[in-house]
């Protein structure tokens, strides 16, 4: 029976994987630290405009916790491309445009409930 060659490690792309693993760590740890901050938008809710208060704990939880699950799941799916000896270095940078996009869905959702009209 014939036997298929057995797959070669790339060393390189162990080393991008692991620095954009890294990477994407630290952008997940800032994304939260503002997602925290997106609070301050609503200082002037009351006083000068309206605001939805619902929408608003919505969106800062979207910006807070929404950009740990691409993460987790880059990290995973890196292990089992690394051992499996296939091609990983695409899976943090596709992690890290989804921790991107996440966090902007939580700024717009934290903006969008936010009205400038004065309260009547």
């Amino acid at each position: 029976m014939p036997t298929s060659p057995a797959r070669t490690r790339a060393t390189w792309d162990i080393i991008v994987t692991v620095v954009l693993l890294v990477l994407g760590l630290g952008i997940a740890v800032v994304g939260s630290f503002l997602g925290v901050m997106l609070a301050f938008l609503s200082d002037s809710c009351g006083a000068s405009t309206t605001c939805d208060t619902n929408q608003i704990g919505l969106g800062i939880t979207v910006a807070t916790i929404g950009v740990w699950p691409p993460l987790l799941l880059a990290i995973i799916l890196s292990i089992v491309f690394l051992v499996l000896r296939l091609r990983a270095f695409w899976i943090p940078l596709v992690a890290i445009v989804l921790m991107a996009a996440v966090w902007g869905l939580g700024l717009s959702l934290t903006l969008g409930a936010i009205n400038p009209t004065p309260p009547l």
